[in-house]
């Protein structure tokens, strides 16, 4: 939809994107996905478009910061536990695992309880949208993986020179990544 050059995930940089995909004609998405990144978080509050657009955290973010919190050897169950919450059936399941898992790791890990329940309406909005979505919409995996070989890219070719290569290399490496997408 968009590739500008801008400064690492700061708040001008995304608002440089957002404008320019108003401008040509975005209305007002139902929903934006992203993880913790203010800038674009700040953006999209200081811009009327996206007032009515509901926020939606990356729950596969959210997991590994709070795996971060615990000790190594509880995190495979913790991350279990994690993933019956973002599988749950809806919203008022996923409370009541997350309600369970808050009692029973409050008192030895209230930095991983913290990070899970400070943002839990943004991590749990994907339940208003049709179930068949959930899977695409409860993280911004899919978008992350298009990039994540625009990255590798860059990083092999020990950058690309200049701000208009590398902006070129990524738009012909996400065009390339669009074909997988339409199929």
């Amino acid at each position: 939809m968009a590739v500008e050059a801008g400064y690492r995930k700061s708040k001008e940089s995304w608002l440089v994107v957002l404008r320019s995909l108003i401008a040509r004609g975005l209305n007002c998405p139902l929903l934006a996905i992203a993880d913790g990144a203010l800038g674009f978080w700040s953006a999209l509050e200081s811009l009327e478009e996206f007032k009515k657009t509901k926020r939606q955290r990356c729950w596969v973010y959210k997991i590994a910061n709070a795996l971060d919190e615990c000790s190594k050897k509880l995190q495979p169950a913790i991350k279990s536990q994690l993933n019956e919450m973002m599988r749950a059936p809806d919203k008022e399941t996923a409370t009541k695992i997350k309600n369970n898992f808050s009692k029973a790791y409050e008192d030895k890990y209230p930095k991983m309880v913290n990070c899970l329940t400070k943002n839990w309406s943004e991590l749990t909005n994907f339940f208003d949208f049709p179930a068949a979505h959930w899977r695409s919409i409860r993280t911004s995996n899919p978008i992350e993986s298009s990039f994540a070989g625009v990255k590798s890219r860059l990083k092999s070719t020990k950058g690309a020179g200049s701000i208009n290569s590398a902006m070129a290399m990524t738009f012909k490496l996400l065009k390339q990544c669009e074909s997988y997408w339409l199929s």
